[in-house]
């Protein structure tokens, strides 16, 4: 019954920005909205409860249950900010922001701020190990400077597998003044987007400036700033740097703790041509698990220079001429429970080639050989059924020279019937 009751639900809201009825709860001031499709997933999204209160959505309930009384408000008891509906686009390698004030006293009734994000990717082949083509960042920053990052994720991640994020503030942590949300990608894609936040303030639209063009001191939100993002150390990511980066300190071997559906950053210190070989849990659980890596760190998956899937119990890669900045990975874990992961790591010289090469070396040379001797029998034996019956498998030469001889006495034959005629 989902699917019928979020479809009415969806009507409703259509119907409520159509007629104006968002502008101040009176519909003779006329202001039709068009929703667009990222804008009434985002504000659905918004009006969503889980059961358990968890601000985490999963694979079973997502983000919880409709219910358009915490959207659409009739007597101002709290406001709604959109995205205008011209299809706002983040570009590539951008961080944007918005900023609204709340206001609790004017707004008592109101006890909650929740900042939906959604957005459109790019379809991505399905064989792909790659979650995302544009991977967006939501990051709120309350006015004592706490950060609320986008699906409360328990590694305090940024969202890699979603085009939907929300951040919700609420309790203690809800206090009066400026709110920055924050959008922030380094993906090499554009996307439309759209974000709705919901609370104590006053309706109207939400307007993102580009740090990195309007302004001028580029403020990040980090201590130290590059190009309008946080310049993390070696062993932080994220959007904030609020992700650790695990150091491999012993390369014969190697565990991870991976929380569920969650992401495990390394950084391994060697240089030059390195293989690993990565062994998961021989269950079904580990199946479908993924590594990336990349001799660079990266803040979007997809921008992690190679990625395998994780099928075979054990998996062997290899990387070549690693700078003494040493390398990168990711290890996803696609399973809702933890999971324990051994690597191993080792050097080796370029004319040195992997289990898995040697292998396919191997097996190459044997199905080529096959195929080059039946092509040399089919290509010496004109007559390949007679010859098969013959079973002369070893005589092509001497089946060629009978063939010849044959077609001889034919000929012979052939002349002498014609000078008897």
């Amino acid at each position: 019954m989902s699917t019928p009751n979020v479809a009415g639900a969806a009507a409703l809201v259509r119907q409520f920005f159509r007629e104006g009825l968002w502008s101040n709860g009176n519909s003779s001031d006329n202001q039709t909205i068009d929703l667009t499709a990222t804008q009434m997933r985002a504000l659905l999204i918004a009006s969503a409860k889980r059961p358990d209160n968890s601000r985490t959505p999963d694979s079973i309930i997502g983000h919880g249950l409709v219910d358009l009384s915490t959207i659409l408000s009739f007597d101002n008891r709290f406001g709604v900010r959109i995205t205008p509906s011209d299809n706002p686009q983040i570009h590539p390698k951008s961080h944007i922001v918005s900023k609204l004030t709340v206001n609790k006293e004017k707004y008592a009734n109101s006890h909650s701020l929740s900042v939906t994000l959604a957005y459109l990717d790019k379809p991505i082949d399905i064989d792909s190990a790659y979650p995302l083509f544009a991977d967006i960042d939501l990051v709120v920053i309350s006015p004592k400077g706490n950060k609320f990052f986008g699906n409360d994720l328990p590694n305090k991640d940024g969202e890699h597998l979603s085009t939907n994020e929300k951040v919700i503030i609420d309790g203690d942590d809800l206090i009066d003044g400026e709110y920055e949300i924050h959008l922030i990608t380094d993906s090499q894609t554009s996307a439309d987007y759209s974000v709705v936040a919901v609370g104590p303030f006053s309706n109207g639209f939400l307007e993102f400036y580009d740090i990195q063009q309007d302004d001028k001191n580029q403020t990040c939100g980090c201590n130290e700033c590059e190009n309008g993002f946080c310049k993390c150390d070696k062993l932080h990511t994220g959007s904030f740097c609020q992700v650790d980066v695990i150091q491999v300190n012993n390369f014969d071997l190697f565990q991870v703790h991976v929380l569920g559906s969650s992401f495990a950053y390394l950084y391994v210190p060697l240089k030059g041509n390195v293989i690993f070989n990565i062994s998961r849990p021989d269950s079904p659980h580990g199946n479908l698990s993924y590594v990336f890596y990349s001799p660079e760190k990266k803040l979007s998956i997809s921008n992690f220079l190679y990625s395998r899937s994780l099928d075979e119990i054990e998996t062997q890669m290899k990387i070549e001429e690693v700078t003494d900045d040493g390398f990168y990975m990711a290890l996803f874990n696609n399973h809702p429970m933890p999971r324990d992961f051994n690597l191993f790591f080792r050097g080796f010289d370029k004319e040195e080639m992997s289990d898995a090469e040697l292998y396919g070396i191997i097996g190459g040379s044997i199905a080529g050989a096959i195929v080059g001797v039946f092509l040399c029998i089919v290509s010496c034996c004109k007559k390949v059924r007679n010859f098969f019956v013959q079973k002369c498998c070893c005589c092509c030469l001497k089946k060629d020279h009978d063939h010849i001889q044959i077609s001889s006495d034919n000929g012979i034959k052939n002349e002498l019937m014609m000078d008897e005629e």
